[in-house]
Order: C-alpha cells, then sequence, then structure tokens
C-alpha cells in the first residue's frame, strides 16, 4: 500500500514544482505514502490526491506559520476524512435497517483518527494557513482587516 502511495506522490512531485520539496523527500514521503495508498486503495483517484494538494495555491514562503510538508500533510488528512464520509454515507444509503436497541460504537478507518486544522480564509481564499476553526482568519489576516487609526 505504501509503495503505491509513494509513486503517486512522486508522480505528483515530478508534475508540480511548487510541491516538489515537501513530496519527494525522505521524510514527508515515508509519512505520507501509507495515507495516500489507503486512500488509492479505498477509491480515491490520483486525481483526486492531486486536486487536493494543487488544487490551490500555498501561501508564499515568507507568508507560511507551518512548514510545506505540513501543510501537504493537512490536505492529504482533510482529503481522507472526506473520502471517510463518503465511504460512510454511500454505506448508509444502502444499508439494511439496523434492530433497534443501543446505539454501536462506529468503528471507521484510521483516517477519521485524523484531525486537520481549517484553513485561514483571509486574501480572498488565498491564505491558506491553518487556524483553530472555520472561518477564522489567521492572526496576520485579522490584523490587515481591522481598520488603521486615522
Amino acid at each position: 500500500m505504501a509503495a503505491r502511495g509513494e509513486q503517486a506522490l512522486l508522480s505528483i512531485a515530478r508534475h508540480h514544482p511548487e510541491v516538489h520539496a515537501a513530496l519527494a523527500t525522505g521524510t514527508t514521503l515515508a509519512d505520507q505514502a501509507p495515507l495516500v495508498g489507503r486512500l488509492l486503495q479505498s477509491g480515491v483517484s490520483r486525481e483526486h490526491i492531486r486536486e487536493a494538494l494543487v488544487g490551490r495555491p500555498y501561501p508564499p514562503p515568507q507568508q507560511r506559520t507551518h512548514s510545506l510538508a505540513a501543510l501537504v500533510a493537512a490536505r492529504l488528512q482533510q482529503l481522507a476524512l472526506l473520502a471517510a464520509a463518503s465511504e460512510q454515507a454511500r454505506r448508509s444509503w444502502t444499508a439494511q435497517p439496523q434492530p433497534t436497541g443501543p446505539e454501536p460504537i462506529a468503528h471507521t478507518s484510521a483516517t477519521a483518527a485524523i484531525t486537520p486544522k481549517p484553513e485561514c480564509p483571509g486574501q480572498d481564499g488565498m491564505c491558506g494557513r491553518p487556524v483553530g476553526a472555520p472561518g477564522e482568519l489567521c492572526s496576520r489576516c485579522a490584523a490587515a482587516a481591522q481598520p488603521g487609526p486615522n
């Protein structure tokens, strides 16, 4: 599984220089390849993975509060959560009625344990810095949104 994920990440890195350093290096590649392999095995296409990683720009290096590797990891984790939610929804649409009784504890894949950080919506959605809650601005965008002294 990890080998398949590694191949996908290296392929994306070859075609997208903006993420090459984060995807083609030892630790990031080793850390993210198993997750990408599980995503591919669960039916997520390489194109969806590529789109999650390079479909929107990253903040310029001088404006980043996290490393590019951390931003890549967060986007992959968000994709994993979306894929798990999609699979759970698909199963619920086709599931047979369950007997009534105590609510069973839902067991989800290991990717559901990942908690991604929402991204700052500042700069017309182009900021992308990790923030604490959806819709929250990072400190730099919050400061820029404050009216200046007159």
